[in-house]
């Protein structure tokens, strides 16, 4: 979490989701995603008598957005020399915080690479802004800047095609 409160320290743990996409051509692709994020906050207190007394908070992101995923290449499953390829997302999304919903729009880059005929890896990066000032669960009465909140994540995805094999028309 990107914030700029200085009295917090972050323990990210990993964290897990599931995507789904809708291959509309080798170029791009419908995207829907669930990401879970939990993570451990400690705020530090600060006192004279403690100046490193802290409470920790066990916290959690859950996401689900749609968007578009788009290919800088052909990458289509049958053809061998279309095996990898850079990409960028563009999302919105429902992010829920600790049992508070806001919105969120996810942006993203990755590379992806076929291991198999039907096995791809990909790595990816997801920096999301969210339409909230309370992710680091401090009063944000106490904080006069009012900026919202952004989060990144990044991670390994292993893919699993299946279904038929793609089949695009091309335009006239």
């Amino acid at each position: 979490i990107l914030d700029d409160y200085k009295g917090l320290n972050i323990e990210t743990n990993p964290s897990y989701g599931a995507l789904f996409k809708w291959n509309q051509s080798p170029r791009w692709a419908f995207r829907f995603d669930f990401t879970y994020i939990p993570y451990k906050e400690k705020e530090y207190l600060g006192t004279s008598t403690n100046p490193l007394q802290s409470v920790p908070r066990d916290l959690f992101l859950s996401e689900f957005s749609a968007g578009l995923e788009f290919n800088f290449w052909n990458y289509s499953r049958p053809h061998k020399n279309e095996r990898s390829t850079p990409y960028l997302t563009a999302q919105i999304g429902l992010l829920n915080h600790n049992n508070k919903i806001t919105a969120a729009i996810p942006l993203g880059i990755g590379y992806k690479i076929k291991v198999f005929s039907n096995i791809a890896l990909s790595l990816e990066s997801r920096l999301s802004y969210t339409f909230s000032d309370a992710l680091e669960s401090v009063d944000t009465s106490l904080n006069t800047n009012e900026r919202k909140d952004w989060y990144w994540n990044m991670g390994m995805n292993l893919v699993w095609t299946f279904g038929r094999p793609d089949c695009f028309s091309s335009p006239m």
